[in-house]
C-alpha cells in the first residue's frame, strides 16, 4: 500500500493554507483523506505487528490527530 497522491496533495495544500476558511472550504476533502489515512495507518500497524507485538490491537484512529476547527 502506498500513500495516495490525494493525501500528499491535501497535506501540501494544508501546509500553505493552514487557516479556518481554507479548512471549511476543504472539509469534504479532509473527510475523504481522513478515511484514507485510517486505512493506511491500519495497514502499517498490521505490518509493524509482524515484528513488534506491542502494536497488536491498536486502533488506527487513535494514531491520527484530529483537526479541530477551534485551533484555527
Amino acid at each position: 500500500m502506498k500513500i495516495s497522491k490525494n493525501i500528499l496533495q491535501f497535506l501540501s495544500e494544508l501546509k500553505l493554507n493552514n487557516n479556518r476558511n481554507w479548512f471549511i472550504e476543504n472539509k469534504d476533502r479532509f473527510t475523504e483523506i481522513q478515511s484514507e489515512l485510517i486505512s493506511l495507518t491500519g495497514y502499517l500497524l498490521s505490518e509493524i505487528e509482524k515484528f513488534d507485538q506491542s502494536v497488536k490491537g491498536v486502533d488506527p484512529k487513535s494514531c491520527i490527530f484530529r483537526m479541530v476547527e477551534s485551533n484555527f
